[in-house]
């Protein structure tokens, strides 16, 4: 989300709907959404900080078929 709040809402991304996907990284917690056709992702924390369980996470994401996978990094 490119704003100040801790938010993985992507609604109000509008001009963002043009990309096939928009990788972020902005709230530190793992999300995979759609808007419209846009795949949003955010991996969440490599420092593992912020996520329920303290691990940090990485995303995997097939660019043919918009799979994510989103994994424990340790």
């Amino acid at each position: 989300m490119l704003s100040r709040h801790r938010t993985t809402d992507h609604r109000g991304t509008h001009s963002l709907r043009k990309y096939d996907v928009v990788l972020s990284g902005h709230t530190h917690r793992s999300s995979v959404t759609t808007v419209g056709n846009t795949l949003a992702v955010n991996p969440g924390s490599v420092h593992g900080f912020e996520e329920e369980e303290n691990n940090a996470m990485v995303a995997i994401l097939d660019t043919k078929t918009k799979k994510v996978e989103i994994l424990p990094l340790l």
